[in-house]
């Protein structure tokens, strides 16, 4: 018989999330609110078994969202870890991601070895459509 494994805590988020350098007040609560979003969806692992809940690429497209917002980079890895699934399976969504035309891969232009992925503007203007009809 195979076991679970044992619930995991979820990324807490700060009490006060600090405002984004250069947003505009509007652009700051939307980023606020899709974390939020994400903490909570991240949270429903300490309730129920880890394995059952899987949606990958909604998760990335999500963290990516939330990176522009907040005028960060993202690297493959990182988009790897806000996938919540093993590293193999997250690079195969951000291929099909990118094959979507959602994505983009720009490498760093300092380091050779890394690259960021961010959304395209479609895929930008989708989301804020989404949190605009979900979230608020």
């Amino acid at each position: 018989m195979m076991r679970s494994a044992a619930p995991r805590k979820p990324p807490r988020l700060p009490k006060s999330l600090p405002k984004a350098p250069g947003k505009t007040g509007q652009e700051d609560q939307t980023r606020r609110k899709v974390q939020h979003y994400l903490h909570h969806r991240q949270r429903r692992v300490t309730m129920f078994p880890a394995n059952i809940f899987a949606d990958p690429a909604w998760d990335i497209l999500l963290d990516l969202f939330v990176a522009d917002l907040a005028g960060k980079n993202i690297s493959i890895s990182s988009a790897c870890l806000a996938s919540g699934v093993p590293p193999t399976t997250a690079l195969r969504w951000l291929k099909r991601l990118e094959e979507k035309d959602l994505i983009e891969r720009i490498p760093d232009p300092f380091d050779g070895r890394r690259v960021y992925v961010r959304l395209v503007e479609k895929a930008k203007k989708a989301i804020a459509w989404w949190v605009e009809d979900a979230l608020f």
